[in-house]
């Protein structure tokens, strides 16, 4: 059975002065759960540099998706030179392997953590096809 896995795009961050390509098993949370203040999803994966052949394409997503409004993207518009080579920042992918869901109706009723195992089958089709991992 072929488990469906999917990527994150990782926000862009400084490059670790590591020769070579970095890739590293990772765990983390995602942020933002409206009106609580904690993690509404944790997740497991294997978080790789993206390679120089897809960095135009993660470069424009990345900036699109942060600054949807064309006059603040060019104020924060980095140069693609940053991201490759000698540069000083990177961006990463995360090929997602487990996730789960904070169960916020048992955190209302007792403030007890528990999260609920969310099988990557369920949410493949919402929202994340061009991010499929190959």
């Amino acid at each position: 059975m072929r488990v469906n896995r999917w990527r994150l795009l990782e926000v862009a961050v400084p490059a670790l002065g590591v020769p070579g390509r970095v890739a590293a098993d990772v765990a983390g949370p995602v942020t933002g759960l409206p009106g609580f203040g904690l993690d509404g999803a944790q997740y497991t994966g294997h978080c790789q540099e993206v390679a120089p052949e897809a960095l135009a394409r993660h470069h424009r997503l990345y900036y699109e998706r942060n600054f949807p409004d064309a006059r603040v993207r060019r104020q924060w518009l980095l140069p693609e030179d940053d991201f490759r080579g000698d540069g000083p920042r990177r961006f990463y992918t995360v090929t997602v392997h487990q996730w789960w869901l904070l169960d916020i109706e048992r955190w209302l009723v007792d403030k007890y953590d528990q999260r609920i195992h969310v099988p990557l089958e369920a949410i493949a089709d919402h929202g994340i096809e061009e991010h499929r991992a190959p």
